[in-house]
């Protein structure tokens, strides 16, 4: 194999060269058929049209040597790619079209592989994310669903002897802005200057999923349990920053 590799690179290399070689000696076997047909008594033309003939052909016989001798697909994808730059450059506004429906496919394709290369492919930066599950509810009607009430969840932290915990939450959206006159604290529909994405979390979130804090502490369990308890909000990094 390497033997054959190695012979095809220095083909590749110096094709000018094995292209002279190549027609030289296929001119001396050509020679030689033509002599040994005319000492069996052929004439001169008659001798040089055998000779050709038992050869098949003698641009065939120097295309089937190319086919062994050399990287056949290298020279098959350069010329395709010379007669399509020849092509696109007689007709710029379909050339205009295609690149630019080309970029558009390979931002979007990109754009996607991103995208599940980050939630798919790659492991979560979490404490044993294998060991992590998605509690899955089927209610009387048999439909599947992932919403539960805070009771429910309550009953099931109580009644679990399988799992090592179980952690709740919920997607939320509030305005980020400033206090009402009057009010001390942060009012969600204040001033607004943006909506915040969020979650509603159990105390245990962070804990049970290994999460540490950069700054500052996570949520206490009295924040959990006591109805009326003053707000707690815990900043991502990158929104901190």
């Amino acid at each position: 194999m390497l033997h054959k590799l190695f012979h095809r690179m220095r083909t590749h290399l110096q094709r000018k060269k094995i292209e002279r070689e190549m027609d030289t000696e296929l001119r001396f076997h050509l020679e030689m058929e033509t002599e040994e047909n005319i000492r069996r008594g052929m004439s001169e033309e008659e001798a040089r049209l055998a000779a050709r003939r038992s050869f098949g052909g003698v641009e065939q016989a120097k295309e089937a040597y190319r086919d062994v001798s050399r990287f056949r697909w290298i020279e098959d994808v350069w010329q395709d790619l010379r007669y399509g730059v020849r092509m696109l450059a007689k007709r710029p506004g379909f050339t205009l079209v295609a690149v630019l429906t080309l970029s558009l496919g390979i931002g979007v394709n990109t754009a996607l592989f991103t995208l599940f290369d980050a939630f798919m492919l790659k492991p979560l930066p979490l404490k044993d994310p294998d060991s992590l599950v998605h509690i899955i509810g089927i209610d009387q009607r048999g439909e599947r669903h992932n919403l539960f009430s805070y009771p429910d969840y309550l009953d099931y932290r109580e009644r679990n002897t399988t799992l090592a915990g179980l952690a709740v939450w919920n997607k939320v959206a509030v305005v980020l802005g400033e206090a009402e006159s009057g009010h001390d604290d942060l009012s969600v529909m204040g001033k607004g200057s943006g909506y915040v994405f969020g979650q509603i979390i159990s105390a245990n979130y962070f804990s049970m999923l290994g999460a540490e804090m950069a700054l500052g502490r996570g949520f206490l369990p009295e924040e959990d349990r006591t109805p009326g308890t003053h707000p707690v909000v815990v900043l991502g990094h990158g929104f901190w920053r």
